[in-house]
């Protein structure tokens, strides 16, 4: 290291030995006490946290000619004990400096464990070099800020029975997969609109798409008028995803001191053809209901469900709605009314439409003199069943799979004339939740006057996509 005071002869010998008899230690050492609690404050181990010591050296600026202070850092990175306790040293080597010329700066803690996201946390910032931090933490891998074996727990204790329509009239033989859908049987198409034209056409169809100029693409939202589709295969209408393949999807959240759960159902057909006089159908369809569920001492206990038609829904009393005490496909247990002992709800489905109904509520009916429908009625077919039935139809599923979050960014300018927002999903989210665009690609109904593109009877946008960014969940 070249010394920054220069003296020749006995001088330098005084003032080196002078220096030698003062020398510091020669390691600089930073220290942080860290705890991690979760969100019921009970201690979290396994949880990864890093410590960054920053300090500074009086080193020589070869490239500028002078001495002056240089911005050094020391880490290290541990995991808490059972006890949520981690204690970081990291340590810097300063034997080639002189007490004058090093100095601390500050030293910091970080949360770096990806399965965790912090709530809240103290102290984890000092100006010296032994200090205590601690963090509260939540086992968060979609980064909604709701412990995701929260998520789980309620998913499977309200897991429902989905009951179909006789077997003869619902073309509809089973709940897809969108994996499947994605990866093996859709097409990603992207429609410029004003001329019908198909500007993007691909069979293995991405999660995100934008052209050379930068003028388009599947998020677009704003000024340019595209649509987007993916287009599934016609050889997987009405079909059902492979028997082990067939998830139910849900989406679990936390808001205003309330917890919500929906369930999601994935169709890869809504057709009511048979049910009017016209050809009334789209591919692809999305159904759910969702539970407001409250936590009384050590239970969780539904409020309210939400059962989800053609045009809205209609809020159910948990204690109105059916309940059993397994989610087999069965009417024994069934009982109207919640308690511990029964906690999964029974949705029964309309015919080929999918809207979703309470046993024995009033049916959707469309009335005479709709443009859409012409002059004819239109009314959901619901079987609610009966214990004698042989055999019961019912949607089966083989597991439950969490959709996760995504996020929505603000509008960014694109060569300056076109305006996007882009949904990214967080986490271990499903990337493709974040899709904009419609799924299904063939539409009809006789108010559409060019065919399938000009969007009467489309299939519904994805689920994270039926709400403003700005908007609740639900």
């Amino acid at each position: 290291m070249i010394r920054r005071n220069f003296f020749t002869g006995f001088f330098i010998f005084v003032f080196s030995w002078s220096n030698f008899l003062s020398a510091g230690p020669t390691q600089l050492t930073f220290t942080y006490q860290v705890t991690v609690t979760n969100e019921t404050g009970s201690p979290e181990g396994g949880v990864a946290i890093r410590l960054t010591g920053y300090y500074s050296v009086w080193e020589y600026q070869s490239d500028l000619g002078y001495y002056e202070w240089e911005l050094r850092s020391a880490t290290n990175e541990g995991s808490t004990n059972a006890s949520g306790y981690v204690s970081l040293v990291a340590s810097a080597d300063i034997s080639e400096y002189y007490p004058e010329d090093y100095r601390v700066e500050h030293m910091l803690i970080e949360m770096i464990d990806p399965d965790y996201s912090v709530l809240s946390s103290q102290n984890t910032q000092s100006y010296f070099t032994n200090a205590a931090g601690s963090f509260v933490v939540v086992f968060d891998l979609d980064r909604d800020l709701l412990n995701d074996n929260i998520e789980w727990q309620l998913a499977n204790k309200f897991k429902p029975v989905l009951h179909s329509h006789s077997l003869e009239l619902e073309k509809q033989q089973g709940l897809h997969n969108m994996d499947l859908i994605i990866n093996s049987y859709g097409t990603l198409k992207v429609i410029l609109t004003g001329n019908s034209q198909t500007a993007y056409n691909n069979s293995t169809p991405p999660i995100h798409v934008i052209d050379t100029y930068g003028n388009w693409d599947t998020y677009a939202a704003g000024e340019i008028s595209i649509i987007s589709i993916l287009d599934i295969s016609d050889s997987q209408r009405y079909l059902s995803a492979p028997v082990g393949q067939r998830p139910l999807y849900f989406h679990c959240y936390k808001e205003g001191g309330y917890y919500y759960l929906q369930y999601w159902y994935f169709f890869t057909m809504n057709d009511i053809q048979d049910q009017t006089n016209y050809d009334i159908y789209h591919e692809g369809d999305w159904e759910h209901v969702s539970i407001k569920i409250e936590k009384n001492g050590e239970n969780f206990v539904p409020k309210y469900v939400n059962f989800y038609q053609h045009a809205g829904g209609h809020t159910i009393n948990a204690n109105n709605c059916w309940w059993s005490s397994t989610s087999a496909t069965t009417y024994i247990s069934l009982r109207q009314g919640y308690d511990e002992n029964h906690t999964h709800l029974h949705i029964w489905i309309a015919a080929n439409s999918h809207a979703s109904y309470n046993r024995y509520e009033k049916v959707y009916r469309i009335h005479k003199n709709i443009p859409v429908f012409g002059d004819e009625d239109y009314i959901d077919r619901v079987n609610y069943g009966f214990p004698l039935q042989m055999p019961d139809p019912y949607f089966v599923y083989d597991y439950l799979e969490n959709l996760g979050e995504v996020k929505t960014t603000s509008y960014i300018k694109i060569h300056n004339i076109i305006w996007f927002s882009h949904t990214q999903a967080l986490g271990n989210s499903k990337d493709w939740l974040s899709f904009r665009g419609f799924i299904g690609g063939q539409w009809f109904a006789p108010a559409c006057p060019f065919g399938e593109w000009c969007g009467a009877q489309p299939a519904p946008l994805m689920p994270s996509y039926n709400k403003s960014a700005s908007e609740s969940h639900e």
